[in-house]
C-alpha cells in the first residue's frame, strides 16, 4: 500500500509539478500564403518533451486543445485563431527528452471541394502581423498550457 501510494505521488509530481514546464513548441520559419480574402501561413514547429516521461498526444495540430496559431496585428490585438490543414497521422508518441521537427504546416488551410485551398480572411489594410502558436499537448498526460516566440510576418 505504501509503495502503490508513493508511486502515484511521484507519478503526478513528474506530471503536475517542476516538469510540467518542461515541454516547449519553437515557431520557426514560416510562408505567408494567397491574399488578405483567402490566406494561410505555412510554419515549421518544432515540439520539445524536457520530461522524464513519453508524451501521447492526438489530433495536435488540428483543433482544439491543440496547438492553433494565434495571429495579432502589430499592437497585439488577436485577428484570429486557427488550426492547420489535417495531417496523414493523427497520434504520435514524444518519447522523454526528444525534439520533433513539423515542417510547413498549413495553418489557416483548408481543402475544398474543387481540389484548391481555401484559407482565412484578414481586415484590409493589415500589413503585418504577429504569430505564436499556443495550446496544450491534446491527448497525453501533460496539463500545462504551451506559448511559443512570435514571429512577425509581412501579408503579401
Amino acid at each position: 500500500m505504501i509503495r502503490l501510494l508513493f508511486g502515484f505521488l511521484m507519478a503526478t509530481t513528474v506530471l503536475n509539478g517542476a516538469e510540467s514546464t518542461n515541454v516547449t513548441v519553437h515557431l520557426g520559419t514560416v510562408t505567408a500564403h494567397g491574399t488578405h480574402t483567402n490566406m494561410w501561413f505555412d510554419c515549421d514547429v518544432t515540439i520539445n518533451n524536457h520530461t522524464s516521461v513519453a508524451l501521447s498526444v492526438t489530433n495536435l495540430f488540428v483543433r482544439a486543445p491543440g496547438l492553433a496559431l494565434r495571429i495579432t496585428d502589430l499592437k497585439g490585438e488577436e485577428l484570429k485563431r486557427t488550426y492547420a490543414w489535417p495531417l496523414k497521422s493523427w497520434e504520435w508518441t514524444h518519447a522523454p527528452g526528444s525534439q520533433r521537427e513539423f515542417k510547413r504546416l498549413g495553418y489557416g488551410a483548408k481543402p475544398s471541394r474543387d481540389g484548391n485551398v481555401l484559407g482565412i480572411s484578414l481586415p484590409d489594410g493589415v500589413k503585418s502581423v504577429r504569430l505564436q502558436i499556443e495550446g496544450s499537448m491534446a491527448g497525453s498526460s501533460y496539463s500545462g498550457s504551451i506559448t511559443s516566440n512570435v514571429v512577425e510576418v509581412k501579408i503579401p
